[in-house]
């Protein structure tokens, strides 16, 4: 049987740090990745969390997860994705994504970007402000 894999984008920081613990609790079996662009800084986490490990992501580049394992089962994103490149590349690989760093401008704005996709995988988009959420199918 073929083992879950979540990438946590922003994994090592304060928020990312909390759900990949949560994950971890919940789920010992599961295998966390956790991402951002200066993938060292979470060699202490990934010792504390056991069966985890890190990669870089730079969602300010076109297609961040392009190289990333194919074998996904989900991504969630703890950081600010301005350009919506990591919602894209998501979409377009077909992965599920958990986004929880929306206001209300983006997260209008990411649901226009996503519409013009024919979905393959669930995403949810979470407002920061106010946190009200939306699942888009």
């Amino acid at each position: 049987m073929k083992k879950e894999k979540v990438l946590i984008v922003g994994g090592y920081g304060v928020v990312g740090e909390q759900i990949a613990e949560i994950l971890r609790n919940r789920n010992p079996d599961l295998i966390l990745i956790l991402g951002g662009r200066h993938p060292e800084k979470a060699d202490q986490l990934i010792q504390k969390l056991g069966n985890a490990y890190s990669v870089r992501v730079d969602n300010t580049r076109s297609h961040p997860l392009r190289d990333i394992d194919p074998d996904l089962s989900l991504v969630i994103n703890a950081v600010n994705d301005p350009e919506d490149y990591l919602l894209q590349s998501a979409v377009q690989l077909s992965i599920p994504f958990i986004d929880i760093t929306r206001w209300s401008e983006r997260f209008l704005r990411a649901q226009e970007k996503i519409n013009q996709f024919h979905l393959q995988a669930p995403v949810i988009l979470s407002s920061v402000d106010g946190w009200c959420c939306s699942s888009i199918r």
